[in-house]
């Protein structure tokens, strides 16, 4: 079951429109990049999701490797990472991106929405920095402060895991630029309509799970949407940055 799981997200994507917007930010930048015969970690892996969709697209990736804490979840991954054909670049490990990653090892380091769950975020950005080799690229996506909200039960919600709420633009660009990134381009996720189909989701979880399918053409819609229009405003913020030097 999970190999059929596995085969029809890498055909049709994520079926969560919230998942759908944070993948398709990361491969629309990474697919810029030329991935083949590079070298990349995937930091705060999860279930291995992203490096999954990643290497099904892009085969002739030299390496990808993913990184948790969490072991479960780094389980599941080598699980799904089984029914990968082309697994023999694909490594999952256990372990914490707030320790030594190595020197200039990666070509690229992509990092979705974990920098919010550490507290020493600083050490985190000075270990990519420090693992990319020079002229890498690290592309970041957190949430960002003052979020905006279309639905007032929503207005006061806090991830419980969260050590910080998010980051304001200026304050993630400083912490990039101490740990001796350049930023390259900055993109605002979850806009008008991105951050409406989130509310969505939240409010089917909330009230009745079975809903989100019901809702679910719109939902992708809005995700859609929120992918290939620029937003004005947005909830989070998926940056790109590079270290100095040239590959």
């Amino acid at each position: 079951m999970d190999c059929l799981k596995l085969y029809l997200f890498q055909k049709l994507g994520s079926m969560s429109a919230a998942q759908r917007i944070r993948q398709g930010y990361i491969l629309a930048k990474l697919k810029k990049l030329g991935l083949s015969g590079k070298k990349i970690l995937d930091a705060g892996c999860g279930d291995g999701s992203y490096a999954l969709l990643l290497v099904s697209q892009y085969p002739n990736i030299c390496q990808i490797m993913g990184i948790d804490f969490d072991e479960t979840r780094i389980n599941k991954a080598v699980d799904l990472s089984n029914c990968e054909k082309n697994n023999s670049i694909i490594i999952f490990t256990l372990g914490s991106i707030t320790n030594h990653l190595g020197d200039n090892v990666f070509d690229i380091i992509y990092c979705v929405d974990v920098l919010e769950h550490i507290s020493d975020d600083q050490i985190v950005l000075s270990n990519f920095h420090n693992a990319l080799r020079p002229g890498g690229i690290l592309i970041l996506h957190v949430p960002l402060l003052d979020q905006g909200r279309y639905f007032l039960w929503l207005k006061e919600w806090k991830q419980a895991n969260h050590v910080r709420d998010g980051y304001n633009e200026e304050e993630l660009t400083n912490r990039l630029d101490e740990a001796g990134f350049e930023v390259v381009t900055i993109s605002y996720t979850f806009g008008p309509f991105g951050a409406l189909a989130w509310e969505m989701e939240e409010t089917c979880r909330k009230v009745w799970i079975p809903l989100r399918y019901l809702f679910l053409p719109i939902l992708l819609l809005l995700a859609t949407i929120d992918l290939r229009y620029r937003n004005p405003w947005g909830n989070a913020i998926c940056i790109t940055v590079k270290k100095e030097g040239s590959i």
